[in-house]
């Protein structure tokens, strides 16, 4: 079994580590973990992350997705009161958005060279 630490890929969090993936490095090291799962959500590019190897890919999951799936306006709106806030948190909208997103997200995973994905 692989020890993991889970990292959200972000330039924020890397600045509080301190020298970005090469601390992250040593904490990997320091504690004897062997790589790390990150969660990237289309907002981070895999050809960004350095020295470390993402073990693993968590999906950004969409708590919702099935009524943005069904393109269901009545409780989109009724969850983030409006249907702009609604295709803002998707960045897009139906059933098409959830698709192009997802298929990203497999090809960054590719692009890491991530053993697994996982939601």
């Amino acid at each position: 079994m692989k020890k993991l630490l889970s990292f959200t890929a972000s330039d924020n969090l890397l600045k509080q580590i301190g020298d970005g993936w090469n601390d992250l490095n040593k904490i990997l090291q320091k504690y004897q973990l062997d790589g790390i799962e990150t969660m990237t959500g289309g907002f981070y590019k895999p050809e960004n992350i350095e020295i470390v190897k993402p073990i693993g890919h968590h999906l950004l999951y969409f708590p919702s997705w099935l009524h943005m799936w069904l393109e269901d306006e009545v409780e989109l709106i009724k969850e983030f009161e409006s249907l702009e806030n609604a295709v803002e948190v998707y960045g897009g909208w139906g059933r098409q958005r959830l698709i192009d997103f997802y298929r990203e997200e497999f090809l960054d995973s590719i692009k890491m060279g991530s053993e697994y994905m996982v939601f």
